[in-house]
This record gives C-alpha cells, sequence and structure tokens, in this order.
C-alpha cells in the first residue's frame, strides 16, 4: 500500500512540474505612438475622433502551441492640458474603449491615474493582436486627455498534444495493471 501511495505521490508532482513549465507570462507595452504622439505621449481626441493602435503578442507567444488564458490591459492616461489651463472649460473627461471592433465600452472617468481592463481571451486567441481604439467626450465637447503608454499582459498555457494525452494515458493504465497484479500476489 505504502508503494501505491509513493507512485500517487510522484505522479502529483510530475504534472504539478509539467503544469509549472508550461505556463508563459506575456507582455506588450506601446509607448511609440508614431508622428501624432506629442511629449511621448498621445493625444486622446473628442468623440466621434479616435486614437487607435494595436498590440501584438505573437513575438512572445507560439498561438500554435500555446492558449491565452487571461489578459489584463493597463492605460495610463495623464491630466489633459484643459485641466491646467482654461478654468471655463468642462474638466471632465469620459474615456472609452473599444477591442477589435467591438462595442464602446465606457472605462472611468480621466484622472492622471492607470486604468486597468480585464478583457476577455477570444480577441488574443484568434490572432495574436488586439485593436484598441480610444476616445473621451464631455458634455460641453472641449474633452481631451493624452494617454502615456499601454501594457497589454496575461497569462498562457500549453495546448496538450493528442500523442502526450495518449501517452500519459497508457501510462495510467500500466501502474493500474502493475498494482493489481501486485495485490492479487
Amino acid at each position: 500500500m505504502n508503494r501505491i501511495k509513493t507512485v500517487v505521490v510522484l505522479v502529483v508532482c510530475m504534472f504539478c512540474v509539467v503544469g509549472a513549465a508550461n505556463a508563459l507570462y506575456f507582455e506588450d507595452v506601446v509607448t511609440d505612438w508614431g508622428p501624432g504622439g506629442r511629449y511621448d505621449r498621445a493625444l486622446v481626441p473628442q468623440y466621434p475622433h479616435t486614437l487607435d493602435y494595436t498590440h501584438d503578442i505573437n513575438d512572445t507567444v507560439d498561438l500554435s502551441r500555446y492558449q491565452v488564458t487571461d489578459v489584463v490591459l493597463e492605460l495610463d492616461f495623464d491630466w489633459d492640458f484643459s485641466d491646467r489651463a482654461y478654468f471655463y472649460w468642462d474638466n471632465r473627461e469620459y474615456a472609452f474603449a473599444a477591442f477589435d471592433g467591438s462595442r464602446w465600452t465606457y472605462i472611468d472617468e480621466v484622472d492622471n491615474d492607470i486604468e486597468m481592463l480585464v478583457l476577455g481571451i477570444d480577441w488574443l486567441n484568434d490572432d495574436g493582436m488586439l485593436d484598441v481604439s480610444l476616445t473621451v467626450t464631455n458634455y460641453l465637447g472641449t474633452a481631451n486627455a493624452f494617454l502615456d503608454w499601454s501594457r497589454l499582459s496575461g497569462n498562457a498555457e500549453a495546448v496538450p498534444e493528442p500523442a502526450t494525452v495518449l501517452l500519459l494515458g497508457f501510462g495510467f493504465i500500466g501502474v493500474a495493471g502493475i498494482c493489481r497484479k501486485r495485490k492479487k500476489s
């Protein structure tokens, strides 16, 4: 009976080690806003205009071998110039985001803060790219804000191959057969 317990403990330990080895953390940060960027920041314009950019995880995650399990998007908004300069403007900006052409999602009122959004994994498992559109609005039509950086991070796990699962199943059948044979003798 002690040998059976030892075998079970070894198999459980093997799964823990293999599972930890197959997990992958990824991160993609966008800080280069191109010629439209101002002071290493991007202007997030008033609706209906948008700031559009793409996160690409294909250089860190091989989607033929890994599947994204969870993902978080962090947006580092900065104060807009109207918050400091013009007291007669409406200083509130309400930020909205759309991903891969989805509907607009309300984020929050823009402050000098980092907003964290938990996203659906389907957007990344399709092609490894996430298209982001940002816009801001307020009631007077004077909204504007800046985005310092955008970070997409998450975890991916290895997709088990059918041959590996089959081999592992035969191994369990063999261990069960040995244990049963020893029990009869």
